[in-house]
């Protein structure tokens, strides 16, 4: 006897179960097929109306990556590659992606934490030794920088003065 509740139990809530579920699938097509529904934008209407600001946004992105091999030939300094990328951040038509964000106390520290991670993009063409080589020595400079002066300073860009 015991046994049979057990079962009529089961069964009931395994029809609830079943029940529920097809209701709200039910009303869940029923709630999408009255939405009003809008074509979708073809590749056709982008191609033809490409943003205007991508092409900057790349040219901006092109001169960080050579400011960031010269950085590591030996060419500019860490700290003058940051105040190049602040000069290229500053033009605020439109919000980068590649703006610098995250950890660092000051908008100068940001920028030399930019320079590093553009830096180490740059360092995969490299030997790894080599690679660990420099981007430990620009880590260090910016500590010791930090260490000496409190925060970042940067250099005057000729022209900015």
């Amino acid at each position: 006897m015991r046994c049979n509740w057990i079962v009529r139990i089961f069964v009931i809530a395994s029809i609830g179960v079943f029940g529920t579920v097809a209701l709200q699938q039910h009303w869940l097509v029923n709630l999408v097929a009255s939405w009003p529904s809008k074509p979708a934008p073809s590749a056709i209407q982008y191609i033809h109306r490409p943003d205007s600001r991508i092409p900057l946004l790349n040219q901006r992105m092109r001169l960080k990556q050579e400011l960031s091999k010269q950085v590591i030939m030996g060419e500019i300094t860490l700290f003058e590659a940051a105040a190049w990328f602040l000069a290229l951040n500053e033009p605020a038509d439109f919000p980068l992606i590649d703006s610098p964000r995250g950890p660092g106390r000051t908008e100068e520290e940001r920028a030399c934490l930019q320079v590093l991670r553009y830096v180490k993009g740059e360092l995969r063409t490299l030997p790894s030794s080599e690679a660990e080589r420099v981007e430990q020595q620009l880590e260090e400079q910016l500590r010791q920088h930090l260490e000496q002066h409190g925060c970042v300073k940067l250099p005057v860009l000729s022209g900015q003065e």
